[in-house]
């Protein structure tokens, strides 16, 4: 089932459907086997909704551009800025946050 919501999620990846099989069932592979070995990882299933509306509402091609030139130093330092601080600010599972005194449940 798993496998099937991969491929379908993989619809505007590849023209072909064995491609597409394949990256789903390397995907599913690849998931297995960094379960089997590190059995302490937890995933976060959120990712999969991601993933889907990723792969069959927005797609992963950028339309072309209307004026094709090449970026100025200042919006290239500005871009890798931006990618540095989305590396430092990402989070591959939410925080959860549990217990007393945090603000959560009764005063």
């Amino acid at each position: 089932l798993y496998i099937g919501f991969l491929f379908i999620s993989l619809r505007s990846f590849t023209p072909k459907n064995a491609t597409k099989w394949a990256i789903a069932f390397s995907i599913f592979a690849l998931q297995f086997l960094s379960q089997w070995f590190w059995p302490e990882l937890q995933g976060y299933t959120g990712w999969l909704l991601y993933g889907f509306l990723l792969g069959r509402v927005l797609g992963i091609h950028h339309p072309p551009v209307l004026f094709s030139q090449p970026l100025d130093n200042k919006r290239v330092i500005l871009g890798w800025i931006a990618l540095l601080v989305f590396v430092l600010c990402f989070s591959p599972q939410p925080f959860i946050f549990e217990g007393e005194g945090m603000g959560l449940g009764e005063p």
